[in-house]
């Protein structure tokens, strides 16, 4: 059996991420549980996945193949705002407006994703003290007041709550909605280069680069989960 070189869809990976954590959020919407660490991750793995997209593009359709190596470093967002000029091959393309719907909640939804990935000291929530109640921490002889986070303050462009905790399943189909709505709008400006069915291709070449071709992800045996693995394809 000869040896091939699988390329990994990381988009299908993170984007599939993103969809488990949020229908993990989802079935704990009526439990004593908080879903919002699922939730949380759903929206780190949403922005995961739009980068992974967005630099596959870059790689595989911008005209120049140095173009990438140029932008590795640029943000998320000027990725993808440039990549209409850089790939749709078309000499008047359409760009993304950055005043106007999907982008300016995506542009919000990069934000949140980097205020949870990159924590920083001294990160202080609005809270309040309830007077007529108190605990004590073991071997000390002080009680502290219990605390109450305010709840409500959400950012303004996807309406998620900027307090960790108060987030749920709802927040997770929003975010899960702008990347749709933002792969729905880059599809559009990159007609007749990439469509739907693209997104889920893996490439595939020989030890000596020879073969090149793109196969549905669901081709792995493993991984990804599409296929059972034991030795047969059901």
């Amino acid at each position: 059996m000869p040896n091939v070189n699988v390329e990994l869809n990381l988009f299908y990976m993170h984007h599939n991420d993103a969809k488990t954590f949020a229908k993990w959020a989802y079935d704990l919407r009526d439990g004593d549980v908080n879903p919002s660490i699922y939730v949380r991750h759903s929206i780190i793995s949403v922005v995961f996945a739009s980068e992974a997209l967005i630099n596959r593009v870059l790689v595989e359709l911008a005209a120049d193949s140095s173009v990438f190596q140029a932008l590795e470093k640029a943000s998320i967002l000027d990725k993808w705002y440039l990549s209409p000029f850089l790939c749709s091959g078309n000499e008047k393309p359409v760009p993304f407006e950055k005043g106007s719907e999907p982008f300016q909640s995506f542009t919000e939804l990069v934000q949140i994703r980097n205020w949870l990935a990159h924590p920083k000291v001294e990160t202080f929530l609005k809270a309040e003290m309830d007077p007529n109640s108190g605990f004590r921490i073991l071997g000390k002889n002080e009680e502290y007041p219990w605390l109450e986070m305010l709840k409500g303050e959400r950012w303004p462009q996807t309406g998620i709550p900027k307090n960790p905790f108060e987030i749920d399943h709802t927040h997770a189909a929003v975010s899960l909605k702008i990347l749709d709505d933002m792969i729905e709008a880059l599809l559009k400006r990159l007609a007749g280069q990439i469509d739907k069915e693209w997104l889920d291709l893996i490439a595939v070449k020989d030890d000596e680069g020879l073969h090149y071709y793109q196969v549905p992800v669901q081709t792995l045996w493993g991984g990804y989960g599409g296929i059972k693995s034991n030795n047969s394809r059901e």
